[in-house]
């Protein structure tokens, strides 16, 4: 490999390593989840450096464009050895002019764009034609289909264009013409083919057939037949293309064109690499397309062949057929065995093969008297742990299953005893599906408890008003989802972001977090400045580890506070990334409102509290986090029992400490992320985000047991009490803070009035 010496920036360290960068609009995308970690693979395994800029907002994909400029900003000065983008997503942004100057803009260096060409840059295209076409063949040869209706994409889009281009020219080929009024425009979304299908349903008829776009296109369509009772397949066929995840397993599975998603960012990759080692540019790379037929054009067989339910049939059947001795059978299951883990040696699965056929035999001679034979049975389940606990899958021992059923009499003579060979098939069937199911409900388990672990670090953060503590939740909490290293930087010196409107990166960025595998490099109460041209500081950027990160603009409403880079954690769902960028911004946004507010006087002077102003501002922001991150909202409201006896008896300085020390007792009683303050003489409240109504009842009950706690101590000659409502949303956007605590002082004076207090 002849890797070209460049550094980071023009001044900064030599690499051993070329550092290839991608931009991706969003790596949680159907496709993009698919096509990237292709790229990311490909790039562990050929020892590159690979830094991926993800350049749109989760929530707002389709509208939020600003990320690009800050993108480019950051791109546009950094000594790349390569540039992998997915244009293909970029066209809600852009049109083809416009993506041209855009990504010529971007860098100097060898590029190459998936998905959408552009001029100049060698692309890795689909072969849209032959997909489409044979689909629109099929629902008319197979199905008997003359109307259909198209759901496209973005008018910029070229994919867009070719699909629906090759829609027209198949219908003309079987002499149908296109109906203008069964063409939809849309946006490679789910809402598209929900709103397409709206239409459709307003009309005095229905196509026989709707061709869509893409996958999520085609889901909306047929979510929204089902809302209005309108049945696909039944009254009306749907396809769509792409093939990600959700298109097997929705129910129907959906009928759609296959692309090699995974194959293309690797063939991305190693196209690029060429154009690094100085390879002149041969001519775009289009990547072939397959139909594959499901439920809903009608497709029932092959539905369940696809979804591998009759392995036996579809399956391994066309491989097992060339077996004609023990030797080929033994040779047939050793490839079956390694091909699912490669770290299974070649004689292992062989002596594997070898014992299951002996156990086998032993079992067919035990049939002959009273026992009941299992040897075959706990041979496999031996053999079956061993081989899952060397990271290898189960469902390779049905497809092991399947040709034993399929080819047991090539080694064994004795055509007699096929009811009893079948008996054992059948229990060893089903002990292999009872494994599956098992590993099945474990990994569910564990992606439970994953899914809880990445609540709880969104909670924090969503509840983090202070850089340092920002910062302790992503030291603390990210490893422990699998990110092993996190750079967090935040432009020029003061910390309180660029307005993306007029965007001018500050040219002194500060290194306010960094960790990776080898430790801490900066941590709380220390930052690095350096230019932000060079994305990281040297003594950061080492060589003597691969890189594989993805680089987060931080964004809030319309400003850019810096970005946020990851290692990639190959196990960790995708969308996890975007919303911790979402919540990083949301943090670094409350901090700067807390600073905003310190100016206000918003703290109470006698108990330490947020008073009623510092309540309202914090209040209202924690309540606009928890309507972006839909999460419950619960407002407690508390007034302290018998204060003015205690001023008249005692004295105002035994009431203030009275004040005091309950304050002190409702903060011990709360959860760190909750926010509490005294908005009265005796009055205090508490807003609470992610607890549900029996938590709240829960902290009300922690309250009551810390107050009986102090009285039993006898250390004031009165007791101390206070009286707690509460009003709790399920739904942030229902109600306002105004309103909220109003329902929480009518559930307090009821129970006053209940009390006699």
């Amino acid at each position: 490999m002849n890797l070209v010496s460049l550094s980071l920036c023009d001044d900064i360290m030599n690499r051993k390593r070329p550092l290839i960068a991608a931009i991706f609009p969003a790596v949680h995308d159907d496709c993009q989840s698919i096509v990237w970690p292709g790229v990311a693979d490909y790039a562990q395994e050929h020892d590159i450096d690979l830094l991926t800029f993800i350049a749109t907002s989760q929530n707002k994909v389709a509208t939020f464009d600003p990320h690009y400029d800050i993108i480019r900003a950051l791109t546009q000065n950094l000594a790349l050895d390569g540039l992998i983008i997915y244009t293909g997503a970029f066209s809600d942004h852009f049109d083809t002019a416009e993506l041209t100057d855009f990504c010529k803009s971007l860098n100097t260096c060898p590029m190459v764009c998936i998905s959408q060409k552009v001029e100049g840059i060698p692309s890795i295209l689909i072969d849209n034609e032959m997909g489409i076409r044979k689909t629109v063949k099929h629902l008319i040869h197979d199905h008997g289909c003359k109307t259909f209706a198209f759901v496209k994409g973005h008018e910029n889009h070229t994919e867009s264009e070719a699909r629906f281009n090759a829609f027209k020219t198949e219908l003309h080929a079987n002499g149908l013409n296109v109906d203008e009024s069964f063409i939809f425009s849309g946006h490679f979304i789910k809402d598209s083919g929900m709103e397409a299908a709206r239409k459709m349903i307003g009309m005095d008829r229905l196509p026989d057939a709707v061709l869509c776009v893409n996958d999520s296109t085609a889901l909306g369509v047929i979510s929204e037949f089902a809302e209005n009772r309108i049945r696909v397949p039944g009254d009306v066929y749907v396809a769509g293309f792409d093939d990600v995840p959700e298109a097997r397993n929705h129910v129907p599975s959906l009928t759609t064109i296959s692309q090699p998603l995974y194959s293309i960012g690797q063939i991305a990759s190693e196209s690029l690499l060429k154009l690094v080692n100085g390879d002149s540019f041969q001519g775009d790379v289009f990547v072939p397309t397959k139909f594959i037929p499901r439920q809903s054009c009608g497709c029932i067989r092959s539905h369940i062949a696809d979804s591998g339910l009759i392995t036996e049939i579809t399956g391994p059947q066309s491989v097992v057929d060339p077996i004609r001795s023990r030797k080929d059978f033994i040779q047939y299951c050793t490839k079956l065995i390694t091909a699912d883990n490669s770290e299974i040696e070649t004689e292992t699965a062989a002596a594997w093969a070898e014992e299951l056929i002996a156990s086998l035999k032993e079992d067919i001679k035990d049939s002959l008297g009273d026992t009941n034979p299992n040897r075959f049975l706990e041979k496999l389940t031996f053999i079956m742990v061993h081989h899952i606990s060397a990271a290898g899958s189960a469902e390779v021992w049905q497809k092991v299953l399947t040709a034993f059923s399929a080819r047991w009499r090539s080694f064994i003579r004795s055509p007699e005893s096929a009811p009893v060979v079948e008996e054992i098939f059948n229990r060893a069937r089903m002990s292999v599906s009872d494994f599956i199911l098992r590993m099945n409900l474990s990994d569910e388990l564990a992606k439970d408890d994953s899914r809880a672990l990445i609540r709880n670090i969104m909670l924090s953060l969503i509840t983090a008003f202070d850089i340092e503590r920002v910062k302790n939740v992503l030291k603390e909490n990210l490893p422990t989802i699998g990110i092993k290293a996190c750079h967090l930087v935040l432009y020029g010196t003061d910390r309180e972001g660029v307005s993306i409107d007029m965007l001018d990166i500050p040219k002194t960025s500060s290194l306010v977090l960094s960790f990776n595998e080898g430790g801490m490099i900066v941590d709380t109460g220390r930052s690095i400045q350096f230019p932000t041209r060079s994305i990281l500081p040297d003594v950061v950027w080492d060589t003597k580890t691969k890189k594989n990160h993805l680089l987060f603009p931080i964004v809030f409403e319309r400003r850019t506070y810096g970005y946020a880079i990851f290692q990639r954690a190959e196990d960790l769902p995708h969308y996890v990334y975007e919303e911790l960028r979402i919540h990083i911004g949301n943090a670094l946004r409350g901090h700067n409102l807390v600073n905003e507010l310190r100016e206000m006087s918003l703290r109470d002077e006698l108990t330490g509290l947020y008073n009623r102003r510092g309540f309202t501002y914090l209040g209202n922001h924690m309540l606009s986090q928890a309507k972006r991150a839909s999460s419950p909202v619960t407002l407690m409201y508390g007034d302290m029992n018998k204060l003015k006896i205690i001023n008249d008896t005692y004295g105002h300085a035994e009431g203030d400490f009275a004040i005091a020390k309950t304050a002190e007792l409702l903060k011990g009683s709360i959860r760190d992320q909750d926010i509490i303050a005294r908005i009265g003489g005796d009055e205090f409240t508490i807003i609470a985000v992610d607890m549900d109504e029996r938590d709240c009842k829960g902290i009300i009950d922690r309250i009551d047991r810390a107050f009986r706690d102090f009285n039993a101590k006898k250390v004031r000659p009165y007791e101390l009490s206070i009286s707690v409502g509460y009003s709790h949303q399920s739904d942030p956007t229902a109600l306002s803070i105004g309103e909220m605590l109003e329902n929480a002082d009518k559930m307090l004076g009821k129970i006053k009035r209940r009390r006699g207090r």
